[in-house]
C-alpha cells in the first residue's frame, strides 16, 4: 500500500509540472537586461544676449551611439559583411541622432527632429552612405537595430559618405564632430571603425 501511495504520488507531482512546461511554451521569445555605456558627438551653439554670459542656445545636433570594439577577424570578411548591406553604426540599441534646427549633410538637407541612424554600403567599396530613418516607423513595425536589413525596414534618406582606409586603427567605433572654426555652421562629421574612416561635410540652420 504504501509503494503504491508513493508511486500515486510521484504521478501525481508530474502531472503538476505539466502545465508550467506548457505555459513555458507560450513565450517562444526572451528578455534580456542590458547595461552599456554609449558616446556622444554633439554640435552645440551658445549666444550671449545678457549680462550673463551665453544663456540663449540657439541649437544643437547630437549622435548617441554605442561603441562596438573593432576586431582583426572583421578585415577578411569586410567585403562580405558590408557590400550591399546596411550596417547598424554601433550595438544594441539604436544610434540616435537629435536635432533642433535643420541641417544638412553633405548636399542632403534634413529636418530639425529625431532619426534612427544607420549606415549603407553598395556593391562599389566607395560607394557609402548615412542612411537617417523615422522613429515612427520603427516603433511602428517592433524593429529593433538588429533589424536593420529585413525587407520590412523603410528606405529611409540618404546622404553619401566619403570611404577611406587608413593605417592608424580605432580600437572601436568613434564618432565625432570637427568644427569649422572659421565658418562655425560647419563641420567635418568623422566616423572611424578599425582601418576605415567614413566622412562628410556637415552644416546646421539658424
Amino acid at each position: 500500500m504504501i509503494v503504491i501511495q508513493a508511486l500515486a504520488m510521484s504521478v501525481l507531482l508530474g502531472l503538476a509540472e505539466l502545465p508550467q512546461e506548457k505555459e513555458e511554451q507560450k513565450f517562444p521569445w526572451r528578455g534580456w537586461a542590458q547595461f552599456e555605456e554609449r558616446a556622444c558627438a554633439r554640435l552645440i551653439y551658445f549666444t550671449k544676449t545678457s549680462p550673463r554670459p551665453w544663456d540663449y542656445s540657439p541649437g544643437q545636433l547630437a549622435i548617441e551611439y554605442g561603441t562596438p570594439p573593432w576586431k582583426d577577424a572583421y578585415a577578411n570578411r569586410f567585403d562580405e559583411l558590408t557590400k550591399n548591406n546596411r550596417w547598424r553604426l554601433g550595438m544594441n540599441y539604436w544610434t540616435n541622432l537629435d536635432s533642433t534646427f535643420p541641417f544638412r549633410i553633405g548636399s542632403k538637407r534634413f529636418s530639425a527632429g529625431h532619426y534612427y541612424v544607420a549606415v549603407e554600403r553598395q556593391e562599389s567599396a566607395d560607394k557609402w552612405s548615412l542612411l537617417l530613418l523615422d522613429p515612427k516607423d520603427m516603433i511602428e513595425r517592433r524593429m529593433d537595430a538588429w533589424h536593420i536589413n529585413r525587407k520590412e525596414v523603410p528606405e529611409g534618406s540618404r546622404a553619401p559618405l566619403k570611404w577611406e582606409h587608413v593605417e592608424e586603427k580605432a580600437a572601436k567605433l568613434k564618432i565625432v564632430f570637427h568644427l569649422n572654426e572659421e565658418e562655425q555652421r560647419k563641420a567635418l562629421l568623422e566616423i572611424r571603425f578599425g582601418p576605415h574612416r567614413l566622412t562628410a561635410p556637415v552644416e546646421v540652420e539658424f
